[in-house]
């Protein structure tokens, strides 16, 4: 009897210390109100793109994979938001950096006529060499500037004023500045989820004002058709999680320089896709901001590349005159990742709570 109760009394003895560190970690962790808050916008412009770009446009078989990842998702939001800390007040610098990234991206495609992409990577490089160990930027505030650079990129054509802009701008950057440290900690391309919430709210009120917004319907791209997706999509989360855990070179750097390349050899080789494929490379790079705790290794990091690619494979188009589109569908995709992982390893939450608490990149990712 002795013998056979061991296991069990062993068994009790985990259950009560995981109870025991998920109730202490919830105490010194517990997200602030306006962090619950923020995280409830994030996954309202998540489920409103995923509805809208996937999911009313899935047919057959694929009905079954949108519906798959999207459960998973909702796993991986919710663990994140559990595990998210509680927020600050915005800094300065991030704030400033969100209203120059966004006015530049604006600027270098409205007013010069450079291609987004290259005008992404153009930005990308000189934030990041500004955040090289040497450089006056931190990870925050680079990424503050990354992230107004997606939200700078408001329309295609030059129909929102310039003030729009700016608004945008300042609201990317106050946004990511709280987002950033406190909500969803470690969750990759939390930029593009910014940029993404941040074009709705601006929308939405430029079309309550008047002023001549575009819509927000999804469009028909046949070219999106395209089985390249997946591999180009893991690509670039492999290669710019590559440099920026193997190297020292700072993310926005690692994402930014490698989109000049791929849109530069694209041009030559493949210029009738180098807009198809360039969009997939560079939604992919925004996943290899997720933390270890998130997607721990280059596998899991491939395989949150891959769920992206194949996302993109079955969205309908992007969002007439949208922003952030890439992005978000990149955090959905490590979201849904992220829980596949978790179930896998059959991770405690408390567990998954001490560990997002003792990992020092969380706050900076």
């Amino acid at each position: 009897m002795t013998v056979a109760r061991e296991p069990l009394a062993h068994l009790e003895a985990s259950e009560t210390a995981a109870v025991r560190d998920l109730r202490e970690g919830y105490r010194r962790y517990r997200p602030s109100v306006i962090t619950l808050v923020l995280g409830a916008a994030i996954l309202a412009s998540l489920v409103f793109l995923y509805v809208n770009g996937l999911w009313a446009r899935a047919v057959g078989p694929d009905v079954v994979f949108v519906a798959l990842v999207g459960v998973l998702a909702l796993l991986g939001f919710a663990l994140s938001l559990i595990t998210s800390r509680p927020s600050r007040r915005p800094r300065a610098r991030d704030v400033t950096l969100g209203l120059m990234g966004a006015v530049s991206a604006q600027f270098l495609t409205r007013e010069l006529d450079m291609p987004v992409l290259v005008a992404i990577g153009v930005i990308g490089c000189a934030l990041g060499i500004a955040a090289l160990p040497s450089g006056p930027l931190d990870f925050m505030a680079s990424a503050a500037g990354y992230t107004g650079v997606f939200t700078g990129l408001l329309q295609p054509g030059p129909t929102l004023p310039w003030a729009w802009v700016v608004v945008a701008g300042l609201l990317a950057g106050v946004l990511f500045s709280v987002i950033g440290p406190a909500v969803l900690p470690g969750v990759g391309a939390r930029m593009g989820a910014v940029a993404f919430l941040v074009g709705s709210v601006v929308y939405w009120c430029a079309e309550r004002t008047g002023t001549d917004a575009p819509s927000l319907l999804p469009v028909d791209t046949t070219a999106f058709s395209n089985w390249a997706l997946l591999p180009v999509g893991m690509a670039g989360a492999l290669v710019t999680w590559a440099l920026t855990h193997r190297t020292t070179m700072p993310f926005v750097l690692a994402s930014g320089l490698p989109l000049l390349a791929v849109c530069g050899v694209m041009c030559v080789a493949l210029p009738d896709q180098m807009a198809v494929l360039g969009c997939a490379w560079s939604g992919g790079t925004l996943i290899a901001s997720a933390a270890p705790e998130r997607l721990p290794t280059a596998f899991w990091v491939g395989l949150a590349g891959v769920v992206y690619g194949a996302l993109m494979l079955h969205f309908g188009g992007p969002l007439t005159g949208h922003v952030g589109v890439l992005g978000a569908t990149g955090t959905i995709a490590c979201l849904a990742t992220a829980a596949l992982e978790w179930l896998l390893h059959g991770r405690r939450v408390g567990r998954l709570m001490a560990r997002v608490a003792q990992s020092p990149a969380t706050p900076a990712r």
